[in-house]
């Protein structure tokens, strides 16, 4: 989809500036979505209006660990027992993935991969073909794999990781293809928290790349 040059208007006519942050309905399962007003038309959506809030904080936020420099955390949403964590895919969209240490790749819905690939952060070369892939059950199914660019996790973001299409409705899945790439990882349940090592010296190459990024 060529991307849009037109005004940025919601249903009522109210206009948007390119940077403004809207509320974005992309027509994926997972809901409206907070975006950059351009981003959002580009990417096929509707402007339902603007976003004056953004996400609830935790009341921990993301933070070194402080019994291992080369620690971060990373705050969960909890329901049920289902841990999810935001994850910004490709920096682009930024939607709530369930950790899932039993399945072996990242795995996203057909429509969410779809909206990715109208925003031009995946193309055909990002595709690797199909796999047998092992669900947390034990299950296999067959499965279109894809070259994630991208997936930043609190202040830890990761390069060139393996997704798998999952059919539409399907989860978002944080799996061992992310996880797996760290030095250990867990969950502390009494805080809420992701907590990703990295490993001291990985933790100082990152801390390099965000600040070279924020300059």
């Amino acid at each position: 989809m060529a991307p849009s040059a037109g005004p940025l208007r919601d249903a009522s006519g109210t206009i948007y500036g390119d940077t403004d942050r809207v509320t974005c309905d992309l027509a994926i399962t997972n809901g409206p979505v907070e975006l950059p007003a351009r981003m959002c038309l580009n990417g096929g959506g509707k402007i339902e209006g603007e976003t004056f809030h953004s996400r609830p904080q935790n009341k921990f936020p993301p933070q070194p660990n402080p019994a291992n420099s080369g620690a971060i955390e990373a705050p969960l949403h909890s329901q049920g027992g289902i841990h999810s964590v935001p994850v910004t895919i490709n920096d682009a969209l930024t939607l709530d993935f369930m950790v899932d240490s039993g399945a072996a790749v990242v795995s996203m819905p057909a429509d969410v991969v779809a909206v990715l690939a109208r925003l031009g952060t995946i193309t055909t070369r990002d595709f690797l073909g199909s796999k047998t892939l092992r669900l947390a059950d034990g299950s296999t199914v067959p499965s279109q794999t894809f070259r994630i660019r991208s997936l930043k996790v609190g202040d830890i973001t990761l390069e060139d990781v393996i997704g798998s299409v999952a059919p539409i409705k399907g989860s978002l899945l944080l799996s061992q293809s992310f996880l797996s790439r760290f030095r250990s990882w867990s969950i502390n349940n009494s805080r809420r928290m992701l907590i990703l090592d990295v490993g001291p010296d990985e933790r100082q190459q990152f801390d390099s790349a965000i600040h070279d990024r924020q300059r």
